[in-house]
């Protein structure tokens, strides 16, 4: 499936305290490993400190996935909110979110959830897609606050992308992906409940046209750049 968008990635620092952290660093493909503490995270880059005092800078996208979700949660816990002074629990806006165990019954759904270099979300919805199963997932993906992008089916329909527009309070979500799909130009303007929204795909979906991407740009004001071909983008 088509849908790759540009979007900044914030160059955010976490420093991280040494000792806890020593671990089996994996590569991407598994074939090699290194044994290590994080000293510190920063952007898409994490610093490991080896057992014999070196200290390498590893881009996240060259790690296991398994490494990159220790990573994430370390710094979830670098940026939670201090608990209440009175009761010593935490405040009610630090409840976690188990967000692995989000993403494995997305998976369960046949729904591929990705995790960005910068932390966000990407998430597929495969070949078993069906019409009506974006409103089953949606108790899931409204918890992935840091989701950023959701790729439809080619079985999708205006009812899937009206669906979306139930993800509305997530600040992250700006791309929709529909790319050979049954969408239509009405169904595009459903998404201009999406107060975020900056990037469609909708490649090779034959029920959309120029002028409807033209009511959707009226229609949404933050809309920046609408793919309808292979080779070319429409943009406002």
């Amino acid at each position: 499936m088509f849908a790759r968008t540009a979007f900044a990635t914030s160059l955010i620092v976490f420093l991280l305290s040494l000792g806890a952290n020593a671990r089996t660093w994996k590569s991407a493909d598994g074939k090699s490993s290194v044994e290590g503490e994080m000293v510190e995270s920063v952007g898409a880059t994490v610093k490991i400190k080896t057992d014999d005092g070196r200290e390498l800078n590893i881009p996240l996208s060259k790690l296991s996935q398994a490494d990159r979700d220790f990573v994430l949660a370390e710094r979830k816990k670098k940026t939670t909110p201090a608990a209440n002074a009175s009761t010593g629990k935490p405040m009610a806006e630090a409840k976690q979110v188990d967000e692995a165990a989000i993403r494995a019954e997305l998976e369960k759904m046949d729904c591929e959830c990705r995790v960005n270099l910068d932390g966000t979300y990407l998430v597929n919805f495969q070949e078993k897609f069906q019409t009506g199963d974006v409103v089953k997932a949606l108790p899931l993906l409204k918890q992935l606050k840091a989701l950023h992008e959701i790729q439809l089916d080619d079985k999708a329909t205006d009812e899937d992308l009206k669906a979306l527009t139930e993800l509305k309070g997530l600040k992250d979500f700006n791309n929709v992906v529909a790319t050979s799909s049954q969408v239509t130009d009405a169904g595009l303007l459903e998404l201009k409940a999406l107060p975020n929204l900056k990037y469609i795909n909708v490649i090779g979906a034959k029920k959309i046209t120029e002028p409807g991407i033209r009511a959707a740009f009226n229609a949404i004001p933050t809309l920046e750049l609408v793919h309808l071909k292979l080779d070319d983008g429409i943009k406002r």
